[in-house]
């Protein structure tokens, strides 16, 4: 969870095995806290496993169905796994009983609504997991690629310099989950913003 949450700059995705294993050793070792299932749920490679996430989320509700985050985790698990109706549905439930959001229910809420084509909706937020997540590359790669779909170009062109400057993650960045409409759609946009701003680099170059 910290490669996520507290951005350790010491861990990486290939820490998420041993991570997963970690956890699973807390869950054979106490099978009744939900928050080890929630937390396996987040933990797990969705792009090879997205069932698994799916119910390993579902155990998390079962042992603590009040806790708005199980939901969240539910939400995000059902948006991996292709199933973004019933995503919705969850975390149209968790943010129902919660009135302080956690910042990542924003980045939650931007993938869902960016993936059912609520461009409004996504970019919204996305600036606020922008604003309260700057870590987070995916906020500022959904919230681009939201300007662009909502008809503002020009205003993503603008802003590509400084957030690459921010976040040199965006110049190889690509959406997950791979293969789906959204990533297609997010990967287009940023793509074309790199090859703008390469274009206009090579016109400032001197010769």
């Amino acid at each position: 969870m910290l490669i996520f949450g507290n951005h350790d700059p010491d861990l990486g995705r290939e820490d998420l095995p041993q991570a997963t294993a970690d956890i699973e050793h807390a869950i054979a070792l106490d099978p009744m806290l939900a928050s080890s299932w929630r937390a396996l749920s987040a933990a797990i490679d969705s792009s090879k496993n997205p069932e698994k996430a799916v119910r390993a989320a579902q155990r998390a509700i079962e042992l603590g169905p009040g806790d708005p985050d199980n939901w969240v985790a539910l939400a995000m698990a059902q948006h991996h796994a292709g199933r973004t109706e019933a995503a919705l549905q969850s975390y149209d439930k968790a943010i129902s009983w919660s009135p302080i959001r956690p910042a990542h229910y924003a980045l939650v809420a931007a993938r869902l609504r960016y993936s059912v084509q609520d461009y409004d909706r996504a970019l919204g937020s996305a600036r606020e997991c922008m604003d309260r997540t700057p870590a987070f590359g995916v906020c500022k790669a959904i919230w681009l690629s939201s300007l662009i779909r909502t008809g503002n170009a020009v205003e993503a062109e603008a802003a590509w310099p400084p957030l690459v400057a921010s976040a040199r993650s965006l110049q190889t960045y690509r959406m997950t989950p791979h293969g789906t409409l959204m990533a297609r759609l997010v990967d287009e946009d940023l793509d074309r913003l790199r090859s703008r701003a390469n274009a206009a680099a090579r016109q400032e170059t001197p010769r």
